[in-house]
């Protein structure tokens, strides 16, 4: 369809979506595929969700990831993760954020490896970006807790 009418694969997506919700009773109508704006994220609010990393939880995050290295909560609560309910699940999250701005919000269930990302208004960017200065060593790794 993109090629053959000649428009983008967002508008393509969206006429299919379209002809698929037509042909359907009314009581069956799909999902809208129009993306929710995202709710920013600002220090303050950032600040008063959840709680810090204490290490009791760091001992339920340790148990679900045997093979790996687990920080501290020291550590965890250094780098400005917190621990919140998320869909009703204890979750630890990291803020993606540069000064002040938050790009997005990745959260991990402390129990298990579920992943879920809000808050996000872009995905252009590096967990703890902060921490890099000119000349420093900087190393990729696999995630957020790697990282810690």
């Amino acid at each position: 369809m993109k090629k053959f009418d000649k428009i983008s694969t967002g508008d393509a997506l969206r006429k299919i979506a379209a002809d698929i919700d037509d042909a359907r009773p009314s009581k069956e109508k799909a999902p809208s595929l129009k993306k929710e704006a995202a709710s920013p994220m600002t220090p303050q609010k950032w600040g008063s969700l959840g709680r810090e990393v204490t290490d009791a939880d760091v001992t339920k995050l340790a148990m679900s990831r045997p093979q790996s290295a687990t920080p501290s909560a020291k550590t965890l609560n250094a780098m400005g993760f917190r621990l919140g309910e998320i869909g009703g699940q204890l979750s630890l999250v990291a803020p993606y954020r540069m000064g002040d701005t938050f790009y997005t919000l990745k959260s991990r269930n402390i129990k298990t490896k579920e992943f879920l990302q809000c808050n996000s208004i872009s995905q252009k960017s590096l967990f703890n970006i902060d921490a890099v200065t000119p000349g420093c060593d900087v190393y990729l790794v696999e995630s957020e807790l790697d990282a810690a």
